[in-house]
């Protein structure tokens, strides 16, 4: 992994969405306000090979003509959090020499810029009050020019990059392996048992063992169908950072 060069294709990627629309600006300061499943299909904004997809913690920005895609944090209560403790998984995986089941993730650099805020009201509001469209964002700032005060603002977004992974068909349901997937309490069951059943069908019990009791020890949640993928022919995980409402507590537990 090439670092500097996919991060100096990325923040290429953002100066772009940043100089082609001043919606991208409130994005980039807030994003958990404009999810992008709100506003995707509204807007023609996005250059045809770029998609930005949010999750509960994070957002991954992906050039669908590119090796790699890249993630920040967006959750306001855990902000920092996501991607580093992701960047630990993998490190303990290494540890236990069960890397080969998680898409790699490596922190590529801070991404800093200075933008406008458009200081309207709380940034909630404003967003509401806009409606998640970038066109009908911009041609309303306009209208409210007088009525905002607008000054300069440093954002500062740490990026990590992984993989570009394509999707992964777990194929119809195998009551088989659904009867083995259930002899073992195993976090890639909880949301979707294909899922489960899925890295049965390529690595076997005694592996899909191996990788479930290092999911609850470093406390893998959320492990759905979308945060599967596959690399180089290889069924993996591609988001395990988990899902946790709070910080890590006094005994290294997160909330």
């Amino acid at each position: 992994m090439n670092k500097s060069e996919i991060f100096a294709h990325y923040s290429a990627i953002i100066d772009d969405l940043l100089d082609r629309s001043m919606f991208f600006d409130t994005y980039f300061q807030c994003p958990f306000f404009l999810e992008s499943n709100i506003y995707g299909d509204k807007h023609d904004e996005l250059p045809s090979n770029i998609s930005i997809c949010d999750g509960a913690t994070r957002s991954c920005i992906v050039d669908n003509d590119y090796d790699y895609v890249v993630k920040f944090d967006i959750n306001e209560d855990n902000y920092g959090s996501a991607c580093e403790r992701e960047a630990q998984i993998y490190r303990n995986a290494q540890a236990c020499s069960l890397e080969r089941y998680f898409n790699e993730i490596t922190y590529i650099g801070c991404y800093t810029k200075t933008i406008n805020f458009y200081d309207y009201y709380d940034i909630e509001q404003f967003c509401e009050f806009y409606g998640y469209d970038a066109e009908e964002f911009d041609r309303t700032i306009m209208e409210h020019e007088d009525e905002m005060t607008i000054h300069p603002i440093v954002i500062s977004i740490p990026l990590y990059a992984c993989r570009r992974a394509d999707e992964y068909d777990c194929g119809p349901i195998d009551d088989g392996l659904v009867a083995q997937a259930q002899k073992i309490v195993s976090p890639l069951r909880n949301r979707n048992v294909c899922v489960a059943t899925a890295f049965i069908r390529n690595y076997g019990m005694d592996e899909y063992e191996a990788l479930s009791q290092f999911a609850l020890e470093n406390e893998i949640n959320d492990l759905h169908i979308g945060n599967i993928g596959e690399v180089d022919g290889s069924l993996i995980l591609t988001d395990y950072s988990g899902y946790h409402d709070g910080e890590i507590d006094e005994y290294g537990k997160w909330d």
